[in-house]
């Protein structure tokens, strides 16, 4: 499979969200608006995404690299959403980013990069949405590494390819990117990583 075409597509999208984008301040709000702000949140996400995963972000037991290794997962200082209602019951939407990976490829994949520097690594079930949450102050910026695809076989899930960016291609640095209370949508296709994510009002 050939993905060439994702160096450059994202090159022109980093240009995109650079001039496009500008950080303001997250607004105060009146506490007793938290559930109202909730409720147009989660209409917002289920306009934009589709099968947000359910259960959590590790992948299936037994499931195993190329070399044998067991996946490791890990989402640094976010927090994984698989139920709107239940797992952002209460919190201040004004001052979080919604983080959506879209995994629209012919596989399970597993992911690795850096958020805000630090390793982070997550498995994206087939036709399914991770979608995390990270307070505003520590979601500053996004860099994809890896992706491991795997695939069915004889009722297992085996491994069948992967991709390595490590020049950092696939980056969003997100102080100049995103505002507090928005959703953040990565796609990720057989041909290519989305390189202008899509950015969603929450509220």
């Amino acid at each position: 499979m050939n993905r060439n075409g994702r160096g450059i597509s994202t090159l022109v999208g980093l240009v995109v969200i650079a001039l496009g984008l500008t950080i303001t301040g997250c607004p105060p709000i009146d506490v007793a608006g938290v559930q109202d702000l909730l409720a147009q949140a989660t209409q917002a996400v289920n306009q934009t995404i589709d099968n947000i995963q359910e259960g959590d972000f590790e992948a299936p037991q037994g499931v195993v690299d190329e070399e044998g290794n067991v996946l490791d997962s890990d989402v640094g200082g976010g927090e994984f959403v698989g139920d709107l209602d239940e797992d952002l019951a209460g919190v201040d939407i004004t001052g979080i980013v919604l983080l959506a990976i879209e995994n629209m490829t012919s596989y399970h994949i597993w992911i690795g990069g850096l958020i805000n520097g630090q390793e982070v690594s997550a498995w994206i079930d087939y036709g399914h949405t991770l979608l995390l949450e990270y307070d505003c102050d520590e979601f500053e910026s996004i860099v994809l590494l890896v992706e491991e695809d795997y695939g069915e076989v004889g009722g297992q899930i085996v491994w069948v390819q992967e991709f390595t960016w490590p020049d950092g291609r696939f980056s969003w640095f997100l102080d100049d990117d995103y505002y507090c209370g928005d959703l953040f949508v990565i796609t990720i296709t057989d041909e290519e990583i989305e390189a202008n994510p899509e950015l969603v009002d929450l509220y």
